[in-house]
């Protein structure tokens, strides 16, 4: 992910919906958290998301909809 292309996504920041602007970090690259320059807070690539605070893995996460989407009953899944 390219920091130049997020912003801040705390309320009370002054950058808030500044983006490409210089004021995003890389915090952890590996975990993908970010650093917010004007307001110190860190923040994950997946904030936002329906992905936020996912303890399975996103493939599975997608697999499932995907099956959910085309039809498949729930006890065929499982």
């Amino acid at each position: 992910m390219d920091p130049t292309t997020i912003c801040c996504p705390n309320l009370t920041c002054p950058a808030r919906r500044q983006v490409g602007k210089g004021n995003i970090r890389i915090h952890a690259r590996p975990a993908q958290w970010w650093l917010c320059i004007q307001c110190p807070k860190t923040f994950t690539a997946t904030k936002g998301t329906a992905f936020y605070r996912l303890r399975t893995p996103v493939d599975t996460v997608i697999l499932l909809l995907t099956l959910l989407d085309d039809g498949w009953p729930r006890p065929a899944i499982v």
